[in-house]
């Protein structure tokens, strides 16, 4: 029977290219911080005028 636990069967992890890994990483957060502003602003303006937060934008 196959056990995802069995530490006996580890594997090595793939060798990667340390600067492309990071730099998706690394554009990856601007991107998520970029949006997450662009939608904080969005709410602000929002509320500011009375209107309430849409449905989607709810966590």
């Amino acid at each position: 029977m196959f056990n995802p636990f069995d530490r006996s069967a580890k594997t090595a992890p793939s060798h990667y290219p340390r600067l492309v890994f990071h730099g998706l990483r690394t554009f990856q957060l601007v991107s998520s911080v970029i949006v997450g502003g662009i939608m904080s602003f969005f709410i602000w303006h929002l509320t500011h005028d009375h209107w309430s937060t849409p449905w989607t934008f709810i966590w």
